[in-house]
């Protein structure tokens, strides 16, 4: 396995027009394998393992933005879902700020709206025209948001140059490196954000063309937080996701005690909670001004969420099977909060 590597780096982009000319880029991730985890981070984060994705998937450009989330709620206003059109705390100059104070039930709630506009050929691809009905909007797995957040693999030039290619896997702290200086370069977090979010794309992307995956806000992920769920799995697994795939949103348990992931770090973070492999939950129904999201487009099929009543199969009718199961343990994690900055305004609130 050592020799394998992702496909091409080079990616396609799709830009969504949203209601009022509004745009959505995304780009196309390619599937691969990468190794998820970290080998000196939390107990959590191992042990540091391979993962296949089997199947390619778009991964917005940005987290998504006030006037993104504005757009689409304000044109499926009166729809049956009370979404807020301006829910975030820092409104100032907010249009290209991401969107904040949103759950995971706003946030899938959002994006059954753009799968509904989708679906209804209101929302096309910008630069065609073409219209997009076999794809839907969800969130992503937490594996293929640290898979898209670490960008792709990269050759070894000098080994090449000796006829021995040799795939040199991401596993640094950050997608473009280790330590402040390179996180500074991508990501907002307490040394660089001024105690508050910051408009997307103000600092480089990575490989992939992806901005502040590191920092600004935390982001969701479909999955339920399992702390072992690493060491619940057997090296190589295809498409993990917890729990089954087979499952819709609308009808999961949103009880406090069933935490979804997040992932990135935020604004308030320090640098070591905005490395690609820190891992942590919270409440379905937690919102606040560090949270955030970032959407996905799937193709139909063996896919995590499904929109409209419909539901799916599991991705691989063995991924379970191929599972090793292990004991449980206490992790000794910290709470996740801005420890190293300004609480939070509203304390953090449940709807």
């Amino acid at each position: 396995m050592a020799n394998e590597r992702s496909e091409s780096k080079a990616t396609e982009a799709l830009t969504l027009l949203l209601p009022g000319d509004v745009e959505l880029p995304l780009r196309l991730i390619p599937k691969g394998k990468f190794r998820m985890g970290s080998r000196n981070g939390w107990q959590s984060e191992q042990p540091v393992h391979w993962v296949e994705l089997t199947e390619s998937f778009y991964m917005g450009v940005t987290p998504v933005t006030q006037a993104q989330w504005r757009a689409l709620v304000k044109a499926r206003k009166g729809s049956g879902i009370d979404l807020k059109e301006s829910p975030s705390a820092f409104k100032d100059d907010g249009d290209q700020l991401p969107v904040e104070q949103v759950s995971w039930i706003h946030c899938m709630q959002w994006c059954d709206l753009l799968t509904e506009l989708i679906r209804s050929k209101e929302v096309v691809d910008a630069s065609s025209g073409q219209e997009l009905i076999r794809l839907y909007a969800t969130l992503p797995t937490e594996a293929q948001w640290e898979y898209a957040c670490r960008g792709p693999q990269k050759i070894d030039q000098e080994e090449n140059k000796k006829g021995d290619q040799k795939v040199s896997w991401a596993t640094t702290d950050y997608s473009n490196g280790d330590g402040d200086a390179a996180l500074d370069q991508v990501g907002w977090y307490d040394e660089n954000a001024g105690s508050q979010t910051q408009p997307v794309k103000g600092l480089s992307p990575n490989e992939w063309g992806l901005y502040d995956c590191h920092g600004n806000v935390w982001e969701w992920c479909w999955d339920d937080w399992d702390s072992d769920a690493y060491r619940k799995r057997v090296d190589g697994v295809q498409d993990p996701c917890t729990p089954s795939r087979a499952v819709r949103w609308q009808d999961r348990d949103n009880s406090d005690n069933a935490d979804r992931v997040v992932r990135g770090g935020s604004w308030g973070d320090s640098a070591g909670v905005c490395r690609a492999a820190y891992r942590f939950g919270n409440w379905p129904v937690f919102r606040d001004w560090f949270l955030g999201f970032r959407v996905c487009l799937l193709a139909p099929g063996p896919q995590p969420s499904q929109p409209a009543g419909e539901v799916g199969l599991e991705s691989s009718p063995s991924q379970a099977r191929r599972q090793a199961e292990a004991g449980n343990g206490d992790d000794g994690e910290p709470d996740l909060g801005l420890n190293s900055g300004p609480p939070p305004q509203s304390g953090g609130e449940i709807f």
